[in-house]
This record gives C-alpha cells, structure tokens and sequence, in this order.
C-alpha cells in the first residue's frame, strides 16, 4: 500500500509530496515504483491477449503473440515492466541533460526517483479511454512542478525543459513522415499502367 498512498499524494499534493520525497531518492525506488505499474499494465495487457488470442490471429502480425495465449499472463507484465524502467532511464536522461544545458543543478537519481512517483500512476490512469488522455496532460504538470523542486528551476525553464524535446521530436516525425511521402510519390511513377 506504501506505493499507493505515494501515488495518491503526488496526484493530489504534488509540491509537498517532491519536496518531502526529495530526500529518499534512489534509482532503485523509483524502478520498484515504475516496474509495480508497468507489470500491473503487463498483466491486463496479459490476461486480454491470453482470453482473446484466438481471435487475434486474424490480425497481420499478431500470430506470434496470440500463440503466446496464456503465457502472456506471466510474460506482458516482465516485458512491461523492463520496457517502463529502460524508457524511463531514457527519457529522463535526455531531460535530465536539457535541465543541466539550462542550469539545472539536480541529481539524476533525485529527477528519476521523484519522476517515477508520478509516472507510475499516470500510466495506470492512461489505461482508461479519455481519462488517460487528461492524466498525460497533468502528468505534464506534474513533470514540471518535479522539474522545479528538483533543479530549483523557474517555471519557464521547467517547462522549457520538457518542450523542447517534443519540439525536436516533431521535427523528426514530421520529416520522416515527408520522406515517406515523398518515396511513395516517387515510387509512384514507377507502377505500369495496364
């Protein structure tokens, strides 16, 4: 329950809850609180594949998992698990180097372990239709509240932190995305016409 109690006071007192969790971080942490959710994910996603594998095998692509069936129970909530602590690590990595470029002076273990506090259950939160879409737009909130209490940040430069990746990243789907469509418009003119 110690998980969720933290889970519920980051969602609901955010500020108090980085400025009093500060002292405890640890990568160890906060990878127990990202691998309880992401397996907790693993295991819907799991026992969905398991009951429904039959009718999965229709889908192109799909075969492989759906003869997992149930060995997916126990298989999704590792894979999630790993697949959540290695995206995490990532992902605050990169924002972890933008904050110290703009003046950051905080640990990466203290940007990870309070970051895991919240991502934990706004990703539970992003298994619910529409109601996840409204938790990733507060889990931005919180990001940049953690953000500030972590690198002693301003909130412009917090949210410049978090922004400019996503710019970056934009930037890059949108090119490969032009590029696709300009191979398939050049391949195009390649097709005989009968």
């Amino acid at each position: 329950m110690q998980f969720v109690d933290q889970w519920v006071a980051v969602l609901t007192k955010p500020k108090e809850t980085y400025a009093s969790e500060k002292g405890k971080s640890s990568l160890a942490e906060g990878a127990k609180h990202l691998a309880v959710a992401y397996g907790i994910m693993g295991l819907i996603y799991g026992l969905g594949i398991a009951l429904f594998s039959a009718s999965l095998t229709v889908i192109p692509g799909a075969g492989a998992i759906a003869g997992l069936g149930m060995a997916m129970i126990v298989v999704a909530p590792i894979m999630m698990a790993v697949f959540g602590i290695v995206a995490s690590l990532i992902g605050n990595g990169i924002i972890w180097i933008i904050a110290k470029v703009l003046g950051g002076n905080g640990p990466f273990e203290q940007q990870f372990y309070l970051s895991s506090l919240y991502l934990a259950p706004i990703a539970l939160l992003g298994l619910i239709p529409l109601v996840g879409m409204l938790a990733g737009l507060y889990g931005l909130y919180l990001l940049t509240l953690m953000l500030k209490e972590v690198h002693a940040f301003d909130t412009l430069k917090a949210v410049a932190v978090w922004i400019i990746p996503g710019i970056i990243g934009f930037i890059i789907m949108g090119a490969a995305v032009m590029t696709l469509i300009a191979a398939g418009a050049a391949g195009a003119g390649n097709v005989p016409v009968r």
